[in-house]
């Protein structure tokens, strides 16, 4: 499903993220908001997680983590933000 709302947790590590976002996974309407783009330095998306493609991965993890109301959440921390900004820049556009 492709989300009609969209939202992320803008964070940093050991502030209650992980309660706050189990607390909106059991409304059942709030998506499932999880770091969906950490990477470590040197990898990718595609290669830690198995996707065919960088894009491939984007759109599972939409489809996947969008609830069934067309919400779709997830969080990033401060320390990977930078790289999860240049990874998506990084596919291509049609």
């Amino acid at each position: 499903m492709n989300p009609a709302i969209s939202y992320i947790i803008a964070s940093v590590q050991r502030s209650g993220t992980h309660l706050l976002c189990s607390i909106l996974r059991s409304t059942g309407v709030g998506g499932s908001p999880e770091e969906h783009f950490l990477s470590k330095p040197g990898e990718t998306w595609e290669k830690r997680w198995g996707a065919p493609s960088r894009l491939a991965y984007v759109q599972n993890v939409l489809r996947q983590n969008t609830a069934a109301n067309g919400v779709f959440g997830t969080v990033v921390m401060w320390s990977y933000f930078e790289r999860m900004l240049e990874m998506l820049q990084e596919i291509p556009l049609k």
